[in-house]
């Protein structure tokens, strides 16, 4: 629901409305432990959102500038932030204009100029539901993360123990090009 009358919708930029990849983005900090719940101060928000985008910019690839992340704003966005603005081919939307990022990521999915070809990543579920009725492709922020450790450079042979092998991608944390395309591929790109 819009913050100003309750029912109207905010207009969006055409790469919020023509994204192929749509993200929670406090939800998946907090599912990564990029944010702790409870600590809502400034500069603990903007280091845990600046390592969310070099770590998506970084397994993207050229696909990141098809995504787009929703973070809660509560009435404005971050001190010194545009509401809408792009960092390392991402594109960032605060949720200022609604009464949080979960309704602003609904809205979106409304009016999304094509949902059946949108992956969406969020643990709420009223999010979720509402992606699945639209045809978006739904991800749990935590199966997300899961995906990525799991597709870092798979260097090591299937006889080592998963841990040693989840251990060695978490050291080495590039992808290699055949990586990044199975990845791409596993998520709709």
């Amino acid at each position: 629901m819009s913050r100003s009358s309750g029912s109207e919708s905010k207009p969006f930029a055409p790469q919020v409305l023509s994204c192929k990849l749509l993200i929670d983005g406090y939800n998946l900090m907090y599912a990564i432990g990029y944010a702790q719940a409870g600590d809502m101060r400034p500069k603990a928000l903007e280091t845990g959102r600046n390592r969310l985008i070099e770590l998506l910019a970084e397994h993207l690839g050229p696909a990141a500038n098809q995504t787009c992340i929703v973070f809660d704003a509560g009435e404005v966005a971050p001190k010194g932030l545009p509401k809408f603005y792009q960092q390392r081919s991402i594109h960032l939307l605060f949720s200022s204009d609604y009464l949080s990022a979960d309704e602003c990521i609904q809205e979106i999915l409304q009016v999304h100029s094509n949902p059946k070809r949108l992956v969406l990543l969020s643990s709420d579920h009223r999010v979720q539901r509402k992606g699945t009725a639209r045809g978006a492709t739904i991800r749990d922020s935590e199966d997300w993360m899961n995906a990525i450790e799991l597709l870092t450079d798979r260097t090591l042979n299937d006889k080592q123990p998963a841990e040693e092998a989840l251990d060695a991608a978490r050291q080495n944390p590039k992808l290699s090009a055949s990586d990044r395309e199975e990845w791409l591929r596993e998520f709709g790109f």
